[in-house]
């Protein structure tokens, strides 16, 4: 499995989430709020507040945080952009702050957008059924990201580690 480990500091950053309880399925439920994200024009709102043209090599990002499993299991996922210096966030828009880490940093390549839905849900199965079982690293607290590097066809899945 392709990964490195990364050190980084805290960061902001800025979407839209939704909440996905017990009931539903994230692999049905995550490729719906993309699609629906794209063609009710949030996600380009999202990309020109930050400062960049939407589909211009520059991509947003996922979270997922908020991890509640107490009996009713539930999650937020947010699809952002980093929120740079000067960059005033609308108040229809959520934020979240990404606390300073050790992370693992696990990626894929893909060649189409299609592809890239199955190279990410494969991903995701295959660090938890693969990697963290042989590792010497356990999941910490915060949030887990879906990145999607600039001009590539390429996503990462970091999850902090310790």
């Amino acid at each position: 499995m392709d990964y490195r480990i990364v050190d980084r500091e805290e960061f902001k950053v800025f979407g839209k989430s939704i909440t996905i309880g017990l009931e539903d399925n994230p692999f049905e439920v995550i490729p719906k709020f993309w699609e629906d994200f794209q063609e009710d024009g949030t996600y380009q709102y999202i990309c020109r507040t930050a400062g960049f043209e939407p589909y211009s090599g520059i991509s947003l990002h996922a979270a997922a945080y908020d991890f509640v499993n107490n009996g009713t299991y539930k999650q937020k996922y947010m699809i952002f952009a980093n929120q740079q210096s000067g960059i005033v966030v609308p108040n229809d828009l959520d934020t979240l702050t990404i606390p300073p880490s050790k992370w693992g940093v696990f990626s894929a390549r893909y060649e189409t957008v299609e592809e890239s839905v199955v190279a990410i849900q494969q991903l995701w199965k295959r660090v938890f059924s693969e990697w963290f079982p042989t590792a010497n690293y356990e999941v910490a607290d915060g949030p887990q990201l879906e990145v999607y590097p600039e001009d590539s066809k390429t996503v990462e899945i970091w999850i902090p580690i310790k």
